[in-house]
């Protein structure tokens, strides 16, 4: 998917974005994923930030699939 154009969602102003740009397998389903900001949603962002500042892996608190979303 490398060679294709990923359009990152939510939209929206944000100091950083961090887009899905891999999924693995690459169906009908989970392409729907390609291109969310990971740091829009704050739950997932502070699973990031934790594990950016520790060094560690970090869980994130439960999440709604975004698959079923878009």
């Amino acid at each position: 998917m490398s060679a294709s154009i990923i359009r990152c969602f939510p939209r929206g102003e944000r100091e950083y974005y961090l887009p899905i740009d891999y999924v693995s397998p690459l169906d009908w389903r989970n392409r729907r994923v390609l291109g969310f900001d990971m740091l829009s949603d704050a739950i997932r962002r502070q699973a990031i930030e934790r594990s950016l500042e520790s060094g560690d892996a970090s869980l994130s608190g439960p999440v709604a699939s975004r698959h079923r979303e878009r």
